[in-house]
């Protein structure tokens, strides 16, 4: 009785189809390549890079962004009313630095609605104070020299704040100038974004970026997704993205993830900063997908 055999051509398709299908594989995001055991790459996160409170991350679809990790936060925990806050920074010496301010109802700190203030002070000089401004305000300065209480090659930053009758709508933070390392910062209600660029490669860098009106469309958020037409979502773990208790103001937002448009377009007002859309009537998500 002769032994059967199996075709010499269909061998030979089931071998193009392994090699397809591993090819394919080894071809996807790191995301990917974990969940199939080959753990060649390892990305590691800090609060340096702008990680506060993080919820969730979806690598970038475009073909030619598969590489870029992005991280939403949720936002912090938001100061009281009416109350001074002194907080410091410890940066490398010599570095030029961002401090931003930011209002998340777009009113400042002064003086509409009280009278708050800020100062931010280095080596004993005051590089930058105020109140009176609208969504936010940026000042760029070098930290320069001198001793303080802060370890050898590094310079200490003091961020002295006053609140107004709404503490909760105030947040700050130190980025370099040069590198994007977020240094310090107190988040509010409004969630951010940590984008990695190579992302788990030898040159990876992160960059922290928070729209001027996340307040609202950040609002506590949980869950971010990606789509294929490079724009991306996110949801709110919220009842009201207004702090209304008896309302349900709040939903899915839409962004642009054209770094050019992204938290960069209509920061000061008055189209609400870059948000491209937003579903209301929709509290407590805690999870999005794109199909």
């Amino acid at each position: 009785m002769k032994k059967s055999k199996l075709p010499k051509t269909f061998i030979i398709l089931i071998i193009i189809i392994n090699f397809l299908f591993f090819s394919f594989l080894q071809s996807q995001s790191i995301i990917d390549a974990f969940l199939i055991g080959n753990n060649t790459t390892i990305l590691r996160g800090t609060q340096q890079d702008g990680l506060i409170t993080p919820r969730d991350l979806d690598f970038h679809k475009d073909a030619n962004r598969q590489n870029e990790l992005w991280v939403i936060n949720e936002g912090g925990t938001p100061y009281g009313n009416n109350t001074q806050y002194i907080e410091t920074v410890c940066i490398p010496q010599n570095s030029n630095v961002t401090f931003t301010i930011y209002d998340s109802y777009g009113d400042g700190i002064c003086c509409s609605s009280g009278n708050g203030s800020y100062d931010v002070n280095v080596c004993g000089v005051t590089v930058t104070s105020g109140g009176n401004f609208g969504s936010q305000e940026s000042t760029s300065f070098n930290v320069s020299t001198c001793d303080d209480a802060c370890a050898e090659n590094e310079v200490e930053v003091i961020i002295s704040i006053l609140t107004d009758n709404y503490g909760g709508e105030t947040s700050w933070d130190i980025v370099d100038d040069d590198n994007s390392t977020v240094y310090g910062m107190h988040a509010d209600a409004g969630g951010s974004t940590v984008t990695y660029y190579n992302a788990g490669q030898d040159n990876q860098w992160a960059e922290y970026r928070k729209d001027s009106f996340s307040g609202h469309f950040m609002h506590t958020a949980s869950a971010i997704a990606m789509s294929e037409n490079g724009t991306f979502a996110n949801t709110l773990d919220c009842q009201d993205a207004n702090n209304n208790t008896n309302g349900y103001f709040t939903g899915c937002t839409l962004w642009d993830s054209d770094t050019t448009i992204y938290a960069r377009i209509n920061q000061n007002g008055p189209l609400l900063g870059s948000h491209i859309d937003m579903i209301h009537q929709s509290p407590y998500s805690e999870g999005i997908a794109s199909a």
